[in-house]
C-alpha cells in the first residue's frame, strides 16, 4: 500500500517540478532583462522589476529543490526541507524590502557619478505590496514551525514501525 502512494507522490511531483524550473528559468531570464532593459533607458522601475525576480528565482529553485526532497525521501517531514522552507521564509520577506532599496542606492551612484552632490535618502514604503510580501514571508515561517512538528511525528511514527 504504501509503495502505490510512493509512486503516486513521485509521479505527480514530476509535473510540480518541471513546472517550477521552467518558472525559475523564466524569473532569471526576466531578471536579465530587467537589468538589460535599465542599461538601455535608465527607467529605474527596471532596476526593481529585475532585483524582484532575482529573488523570485532563487525562491522557485529552492521549491524546485524541496520537490526533489520530497521525491527522493517520499515524505515532506524532514529536517532538511523545514531548513529549506525557513530559508524561503527569509528570503520572502527581504524581498519585500530589498529590491525598493537596492533601486534608491542605483539612483544615488547615478546621481553621484554626474557629478551631483547627493545626500541620501532612503525611504521604505510599507505600501500595500511590500506589506502583502511581508505577511507571505511569516506565513512561510509559520507553516516551517508546523513541518518541524510534521518531522518529529514523522520519527515518533518511524521509530514505532
Amino acid at each position: 500500500m504504501k509503495e502505490v502512494v510512493l509512486e503516486k507522490l513521485k509521479k505527480s511531483l514530476r509535473i510540480e517540478y518541471i513546472c517550477t524550473i521552467v518558472a525559475c528559468f523564466s524569473s532569471a531570464l526576466s531578471s536579465i532583462g530587467g537589468f538589460i532593459d535599465f542599461s538601455g533607458t535608465n527607467d529605474y522601475d527596471e532596476i526593481t522589476k529585475a532585483v524582484y525576480a532575482m529573488f523570485s528565482t532563487v525562491v522557485l529553485a529552492l521549491l524546485a529543490w524541496i520537490i526533489m526532497d520530497v521525491k527522493k525521501k517520499g515524505t515532506p517531514f524532514v529536517s532538511s526541507i523545514v531548513c529549506k522552507l525557513k530559508t524561503i521564509a527569509i528570503i520572502v520577506m527581504l524581498g519585500a524590502i530589498v529590491p525598493d532599496l537596492v533601486t534608491e542606492v542605483v539612483k544615488f551612484v547615478a546621481k553621484v557619478s554626474e557629478g551631483d552632490s547627493a545626500i541620501i535618502l532612503f525611504e521604505i514604503s510599507l505600501g500595500t505590496k511590500t506589506v502583502f510580501i511581508l505577511w507571505l514571508g511569516i506565513i512561510i515561517g509559520i507553516i516551517s514551525e508546523i513541518f518541524k512538528y510534521g518531522v518529529k511525528l514523522q520519527e515518533d511514527n518511524d521509530s514505532i514501525a
